[in-house]
Formats: structure tokens, sequence, C-alpha cells
């Protein structure tokens, strides 16, 4: 699957024509930063998706 942001108010989850873009800043322990709305996430955050 796809991850998306943790963020319900990003542009990435408003049906907006976009897809979920982040930028890594962190591999060990992963870290990811949403280039829409610059949330971070933790990879508990995103094991949480699927």
């Amino acid at each position: 699957g796809i991850v998306r942001c943790a963020n319900p108010a990003c542009v990435s989850n408003a049906g907006e024509p976009v897809e979920p873009k982040f930028l890594v800043e962190r591999q060990d322990p992963l870290r990811l930063r949403c280039f829409y709305c610059v949330r971070i996430m933790e990879k508990q955050d995103v094991l949480k998706q699927f």
C-alpha cells in the first residue's frame, strides 16, 4: 500500500489530486517529513497504517 500523511488536514488527504510525498530525514530509526504539511512521521506512525 501507499503511506499516507498522518495529518488529516494535509492536502494529500483532502481529496486533491496529489500523491503523498515524503522526505526521508532519517533511515534508522525511520523518520519521514511530509512534503506538503511538514508533519513528522516516525516508524510507528507508518506501521499503524497497515
